[in-house]
């Protein structure tokens, strides 16, 4: 049996030939470096700035004799249902009321509670006008508040019955 000397395999690329080639390609890296920097600080300056304009609101969970009507977490989870919002709202926050936009106009749509058994929840929505961020907002509440009236008026109703016969 012979044993024959190995041959050194011209495709293999040791470290030392990277280290060589990145020792020649110094001036490259860095003048590729500042061409991409400059040509991103130009693209900044050039492209026209938006103003986005920001309406928060916080509004108070609803109480029927000391009795919370629904809890915070709840609505919360609620609001973010791609179809808890009417098309009125939909189109009043800059959205064209299909299934996709709704879900964008939910992530759009932010809430925040303070504290887990909070009653306040802290609602804010961004637009490119303070107009249109008012006026979403607006309808999103009047949502809100026309979906604890209905959940409020069967709870009202309770109490004044327990209150006539108490009578």
């Amino acid at each position: 049996m012979t044993i024959h000397p190995q041959q050194p395999d011209e495709d293999v690329i040791s470290l030392i030939d990277i280290v060589l080639f990145l020792k020649n390609s110094v001036r490259n890296v860095i003048a590729s470096s500042v061409l991409c920097l400059l040509a991103g600080v130009a693209f900044y300056f050039a492209t026209p700035k938006q103003n986005i304009y920001e309406a928060t609101a916080s509004i108070q969970m609803a109480k029927v004799a000391g009795e919370i009507v629904e809890p915070s977490v709840v609505l919360l989870e609620k609001i973010r249902l791609p179809m808890f919002f009417s098309s009125t709202t939909m189109q009043a926050c800059g959205s064209d009321g299909d299934f996709v936009s709704q879900n964008k106009f939910s992530d759009k749509l932010k809430l925040t509670i303070d504290k887990p058994n909070s009653l306040l929840i802290t609602l804010s929505t961004q637009s490119l006008s303070a107009q249109n961020a008012r006026a979403c907002l607006d309808t999103v509440i009047s949502e809100i508040q026309k979906s604890q009236n209905e959940l409020l008026q069967p709870l009202i109703e309770n109490k004044r019955l327990k209150l006539a016969q108490l009578s």
